[in-house]
């Protein structure tokens, strides 16, 4: 996500998250404190499938094998796909959200399904 923010100090944080294997992203701020500050955020959804002859199939990213998988030599891979259509995964995303303090639930739709060679 994108912090939309005038705020100099909203924008001195930043936000990310990961999804589960539901799709579900739990948020973070600078990629160590759980959960971010409220504001308004554009949202940037990034997913990708990596193809190897040596790294096996790509784990879950919620999985405990993803983290040592992820770690492999970028050598090994053969070839990588987007799996989100390009308008959600750039700055021009139409996704926008509120979030307030407190526990938030938002839901994005990326389009259809895609695998678009990178």
């Amino acid at each position: 996500m994108t912090n939309l923010s005038d705020d100099a100090v909203g924008k001195a944080w930043t936000p990310s998250g990961t999804t589960d294997s539901q799709g579900v992203a739990r948020m973070k701020t600078n990629a160590q404190y759980e959960g971010v500050a409220a504001g308004k955020y554009r949202v940037v959804v990034e997913k990708f499938e990596t193809e190897s002859s040596k790294l096996g199939p790509q784990p879950p990213v919620d999985s405990p094998e993803y983290e040592a998988w992820s770690h492999k030599s970028a050598s090994e891979i053969l070839a990588q796909y987007a799996l989100v259509e390009v308008i959600y995964s750039s700055s021009k995303t139409p996704h926008e959200v509120e979030i307030a303090k407190g526990e938030n639930n938002h839901t994005v739709d990326v389009g259809k399904a895609v695998r678009i060679k990178q």
